[in-house]
């Protein structure tokens, strides 16, 4: 595979799978970054709205049935409480190789800044280097009057400490 990168491309692994399972799937190897889209807070069924993205990292059409698994999905939790990422940052934290990057792709409502609850909930762990927005008010209702609720897209850098 390396043979067939451009130069200066590093040659990486990617792994799919609910987050929980990361650090088995790992196998005791420590990344060097976990970059993540998780749901934005509003959106309206992430998983079937995504289902062609999901089948291509291995979901199967049963998993996409509204009583298989939507109550284990992060979008189904985080709409009681954002505490839900506090053992998603855990498990980050187990699996990335000390002074690794977490980078998060969220977004912002009227009433949610997800980036910011998130990085509070982050600090008992990351170290916050920076969250980074792009307002999309202006281009997210793709002609549909009641979508939209995300006005900004936003860009979480963490930073794991260093032992």
């Amino acid at each position: 595979l390396a043979a067939c990168l451009p130069e200066g491309v590093t040659e990486g692994r990617a792994t799919f799978g609910d987050f929980r399972d990361l650090p088995e799937r790992m196998q005791g190897e420590r990344a060097d970054a976990v970059i993540s889209s998780p749901p934005f807070v509003g959106s309206t069924r992430f998983y079937l709205a995504n289902w062609i993205r999901l089948w291509f990292c291995g979901w199967e059409p049963d998993d996409f049935q509204e009583s298989a698994r939507p109550s284990a999905f992060l979008e189904v939790q985080q709409r009681r409480s954002r505490e839900v990422y506090a053992s998603f940052f855990e498990v980050v934290s187990r699996t990335l190789r000390p002074g690794g990057l977490a980078i998060l792709h969220l977004g912002a409502t009227e009433r949610c800044d997800m980036g910011e609850e998130l990085a509070l909930l982050a600090r008992e762990r990351f170290s916050v280097l920076g969250l980074f927005r792009e307002s999309v008010a202006h281009c997210q209702k793709h002609g549909v009057r009641d979508q939209g609720a995300t006005r900004e897209h936003e860009l979480l850098f963490l930073e794991l400490g260093r032992s």
